[in-house]
Formats: C-alpha cells, structure tokens, sequence
C-alpha cells in the first residue's frame, strides 16, 4: 500500500475544494483512485468542523472563490390586490 505525505495530499484536497475538477478528475490527473480523493476530502472537511478556526483559514481561497460567482437578481414582489374599497 503506498502511502503519500502529508503535502500532497493537502495539494489534491486543495485542488478539490478550488473547483478545479471533481474526485474523479483530480483523482486521474494525479493517477489516483477517486474513492481515495473523497476521503481525503471528507477527512479534511471532518477536520475543519472540529477546528473552526484553522479551517476558516483553510477554507478561505475556497470561500473567496464561491463568493465570486454571479448572484442571481432578487425576485419581483407579487402584485398584490388593493384591499380598499
């Protein structure tokens, strides 16, 4: 069984949470089982629950990049019937 370093794997979970590709095709570029990429990632995210602080940290270019994306424009407000008579 090989095992990798910490550092690598850092780098694929990374990958991953930048939106870069999903577990598949991080997992193909770097010749990797896609399971195994999910469980690095879930391991992470399990981690970042228990240390809010370090994962905030963490998380951040993740969440800047999630910030980026287009809002979609806020709904019209229904017509309403007037109730005067």
């Amino acid at each position: 069984m090989t095992k990798y370093d910490k550092q690598f794997k850092s780098s694929v979970v990374a990958q991953y949470l930048r939106g870069d590709g999903g577990y598949r095709s991080i997992a193909n570029k770097h010749g990797l089982g896609y399971g195994m990429v999910r469980r690095w990632v879930l391991a992470f995210q399990a981690r970042a629950v228990r240390l809010p602080s370090r994962a905030a940290s963490l998380l951040a270019p993740a969440n800047r990049l999630l910030s980026r994306r287009p809002q979609a424009p806020p709904l019209p407000e229904p017509a309403l019937p007037s109730l005067a008579q």
